[in-house]
């Protein structure tokens, strides 16, 4: 190398771009512009390039159209029922266990009125089936007189 060549890289801003001049190899200085964010090659040694684009996204031909959503779909309805199911059955148990009460005691004086309506009621089946007895026995001899005997009567 002589000594009037520069070894380091010289950055330039030109407005939206950069200019980047370096030495090369074989004593010569290479330049390259580039855009301002870096991601664009614009030129070299002022020879223009063009922009390299990324590649498109690859498609899976081995996998038919849709499939892909219908197993979205299987997975996030068997993720429900994992999760939610338990959590839904947790929450009707929870529901179940509140709403039974065990019965309250019943008052000491509510069983004393209770036992003495009992007893009343069973006193005037008794009085009831008596007088229904009395009908009968009263319809039966009424039925077995003869006609002159009731003739007498009235």
């Amino acid at each position: 190398m002589t000594q009037n060549q520069t070894t380091a890289v010289k950055v330039t801003p030109l407005g939206d771009r950069l200019l980047i001049t370096m030495p090369s190899s074989d004593g010569t200085r290479r330049s390259i512009e580039v855009s301002s964010d870096g991601k664009a090659l614009l030129s070299v040694d002022g020879i223009a390039t063009t922009a390299i684009a990324p590649p498109p996204p690859r498609s899976r031909r081995d996998i038919p159209d849709g499939v892909v959503d219908i197993v979205q779909a299987v997975g996030a309805m068997t993720m429900m029922v994992v999760v939610f199911g338990p959590l839904a059955r947790a929450f009707a148990r929870r529901i179940d266990k509140r709403t039974v009460a065990t019965p309250a005691a019943v008052p000491a004086e509510v069983s004393q009125r209770l036992a003495a309506i009992e007893q009343a009621v069973d006193s005037v089946a008794v009085e009831v089936e008596r007088i229904s007895e009395g009908q009968r026995f009263t319809t039966k001899l009424l039925s077995d007189r003869t006609k002159v005997e009731m003739e007498r009567v009235l």
